[in-house]
């Protein structure tokens, strides 16, 4: 398992292969054994493929591009985008509306759950590579929240996209700040 969580790595240059059902099942399934805060499981994933994929991309394209000067990771996010074969919209289907004001209950219960998807999310990427299939964990899909929410319809909240399809180049894991930069030990 440390090599596949070692070699994972987010991958912007897809080839147009198209992935087998099998794999995307598979890759979804790992990430619902993730753990989750009480238990909730509070994922709901959204496979988009094809037409429904390319309306995704025009939507979060359109959102992007009305910004003024978009930046070259927004641009870059968009053209792996185009690229992937699958994304994989994730939702908190618990999530309350992101214009709605939360108690501090509700609040703990929402970064619970957003902690919760975040461990889904780590899951399927380190079986997608233990796959040899590539995937970026898409943030920036955020930035299209209101706009990708009123073309899903969908119950709950939108939390990430997962892209997904074989590499086109061969990528080197990043390098990582030194253990002893990031870790102190207490007694």
């Amino acid at each position: 398992m440390i090599k596949a969580i070692q070699k994972r790595t987010s991958i912007r240059h897809f080839k147009s292969e198209p992935l087998a059902k099998d794999d995307i099942e598979d890759i979804i399934k790992s990430g619902m054994y993730a753990p989750s805060s009480h238990n909730k499981q509070p994922w709901k994933f959204y496979v988009m493929q094809g037409k429904s994929k390319n309306k995704l991309v025009d939507i979060y394209e359109t959102k992007i591009m009305s910004v003024k000067n978009p930046n070259v990771f927004l641009i870059g996010t968009l053209e792996a985008m185009r690229q992937a074969p699958v994304i994989i919209l994730i939702y908190n289907r618990l999530g309350k509306d992101v214009e709605s004001s939360l108690d501090l209950e509700e609040r703990f219960e929402e970064v619970c759950n957003v902690q919760s998807i975040g461990a889904c999310i780590e899951n399927m990427c380190i079986e997608a590579t233990s796959k040899d299939i590539g995937s970026l964990w898409i943030c920036d899909i955020f930035r299209a929240y209101k706009e990708i929410h009123n073309y899903m319809l969908k119950d709950g909240q939108i939390i990430a996209a997962l892209a997904l399809g074989y590499s086109r180049e061969n990528y080197m894991t990043k390098n990582r700040l030194p253990f002893d930069e990031v870790v102190e030990w207490y007694n």
